[in-house]
């Protein structure tokens, strides 16, 4: 390995670290933001351009570079339109930034060891946001997390939440954390926590790395029930049904152990116990299955999917370009985080969001991509026969990954409607594009293990 792979691989790291644990960290100069994990990002992509390309092609590169060009067009498009170009330019660069993790990684991650350090960081991240969402739940811990999470610097957003009714709440809340709202904060550790079996598994980890790893396994699945998150919580039942049926072994008796100590957890305190907030889950999903339309929290779910139809047929033009994510932002320079200010438009899914920022087209290759991604890992797995291969075991847990995924996908629209959330989607469809890599190693490694008898 030459000196610019182990920088990358260090920034990649660090990146990973952020982005699970703190991505919002920015220093303002003015109006405008510097975000680290931008800054981590760029500095990954730049020490990873001299790298040797992969032996093969990155699957469906062709498309994440369609949806790229579409997404800076239409939000430049915009920028000239509503004659602030500044908004524009600046969401412009972060998305880049976030899809460019799609192509890195593949490039940067060539063998076990050095994907097993990324997600070593990643475990470090996940910690910070799993303790943050349990001590912000609870009401007898809640004060100790407020003081971490007004921090400006850590979290922009500090200003805007009322710190003094969570900590006079006397029962359960929804958690929070520095990665933002108890949804998104759900679907972060959706995605990292299975990668911790590999570490369980190939890492052996000692000291205090081992002791991380034990607390973040068990206590991750509380704090994502945690976030009382209907989307989150399906995400996680998904991934722990995947891990029943496309594992084996200790990954699959773990994380049965770890689902049932976490529901006994829960059941010997009460779920109804206002320690809890289980009323909520409860009750959004009562009123989910037995009236839908009757509240626009429901509603705009299912809608998510009709409306964009109906919309296209009076404004013809959203089949190309969309209103971006900049222009509905009051503050000169502040991109949107969310989409906000939309009116009564249904967009609570990626597809409705993207429909409405980029366009239709735009739309249906972010979920063809998304697609494409199963059935590309579903290839891998249907052509090696389960064994201890890491490449093996890798392939099952991103595809477990991608099962949890797809409740974010598709009744959330963060992934596509906010920088960190793209980041996110990008990171994960990164490590499926570097299933090859895994694969070759184990076949290298069979190959010179059979050389040398």
């Amino acid at each position: 390995m030459d000196k610019r792979h182990s920088t990358a691989i260090k920034y990649l790291c660090l990146t990973v670290l952020v982005l699970f644990g703190a991505p919002k960290i920015n220093i303002k100069v003015g109006l405008l933001p510097f975000y680290l994990i931008d800054i981590l990002i760029f500095l990954t992509v730049f020490n990873a351009k001299n790298i040797a390309s992969t032996p093969y092609q990155i699957p469906y590169k062709n498309i994440v570079n369609f949806v790229l060009i579409m997404i800076l067009s239409n939000e430049l498009l915009n920028g000239i339109l509503i004659q602030n170009i500044f908004p524009s330019i600046y969401i412009m660069i972060r998305m880049s930034l976030a899809v460019s993790l799609f192509f890195v990684i593949p490039k940067i991650i060539r063998s076990p060891k050095e994907l097993l350090k990324v997600v070593k960081y990643g475990l470090v991240g996940a910690f910070i946001t799993t303790l943050l969402l349990i001590l912000s739940s609870l009401p007898i811990t809640r004060g100790l997390s407020n003081i971490i999470l007004s921090i400006p610097f850590l979290n922009p957003n500090s200003s805007s939440l009322s710190y003094a009714l969570l900590n006079s709440a006397d029962g359960g809340m929804r958690g929070s954390s520095l990665i933002g709202v108890s949804i998104l904060s759900g679907a972060f550790l959706n995605v990292i926590w299975p990668l911790f079996f590999l570490m369980l598994n190939f890492y052996k980890p000692k000291g205090i790395v081992k002791l991380l790893l034990i607390i973040t396994l068990i206590l991750t699945p509380v704090a994502i029930v945690m976030t009382y998150s209907r989307g989150a919580i399906l995400a996680l039942f998904l991934i722990v049904i995947g891990f029943m049926i496309f594992q084996k072994g200790k990954i699959r008796a773990i994380s049965i152990i770890i689902a049932v100590t976490s529901y006994v957890l829960f059941n010997t305190i009460g779920f109804s116990s206002k320690t809890f907030m289980f009323d909520r889950v409860i009750n959004r999903t009562e009123a989910a299955l037995s009236d839908p339309y009757n509240d626009e929290r429901e509603s705009e779910r299912i809608l998510a999917y009709s409306q964009p139809f109906e919309h296209l047929l009076k404004n013809p033009a959203y089949l190309f370009v969309g209103e971006g994510f900049a222009r509905n932002r009051e503050d000169k320079f502040k991109v949107l985080e969310g989409n906000k200010n939309r009116g009564d438009r249904a967009d609570h899914a990626v597809f409705a969001a993207a429909y409405y920022a980029y366009g239709l087209i735009t739309s249906l290759s972010i979920i063809f991509l998304f697609v494409s991604f199963i059935k590309y890992t579903l290839k891998f797995m249907s052509k090696s026969s389960y064994n201890n291969l890491f490449s093996a075991k890798f392939t099952r847990i991103i595809f477990i990954v991608l099962f949890g995924f797809s409740s974010w996908f598709t009744f959330g629209h963060a992934a596509i409607s906010t920088p960190r959330g793209a980041m996110l989607m990008f990171f994960l469809f990164g490590l499926v594009a570097s299933q090859k890599n895994m694969y070759i190693f184990d076949k290298q490694q069979k190959l010179n293990s059979k050389n040398s008898k």
